[in-house]
């Protein structure tokens, strides 16, 4: 997946280029808000409404992406506009939202 997603093909992906990916992925589906929201929810393994990078990190492990504390930091700087380095919904959404939208 990373190597899929990675905008470089160089094995590192950023935040924007897995939120980019996923989109790409639910394109035809009908429900693209409830299913972003379902995958959030899936992210959210302590279901405070917020995804920090010890869940992002063992959600990415689980489905077979070995990330590094570093690769998982970065991500979250880059998705992260509040909340403490903490993705929220809106923050999981933007890239497919707003594409170009930085910080």
């Amino acid at each position: 997946m990373v190597a899929e997603a990675s905008e470089f093909r160089d094995g590192a992906i950023s935040f924007s280029e897995m939120v980019a990916f996923m989109a790409d992925k639910i394109v035809q589906k009908k429900d693209c808000e409830g299913f972003m929201k379902r995958v959030f929810d899936y992210f959210d393994t302590e279901g405070n409404e917020l995804i920090g990078a010890k869940e992002l990190k063992e959600m990415m492990n689980e489905n077979g992406e070995n990330l590094t504390d570093q690769e998982v930091e970065k991500m979250l700087e880059e998705g992260a506009f509040i909340n403490e380095g903490k993705l929220n919904f809106i923050d999981f959404i933007r890239p497919m939202v707003f594409p170009g939208d930085q910080k």
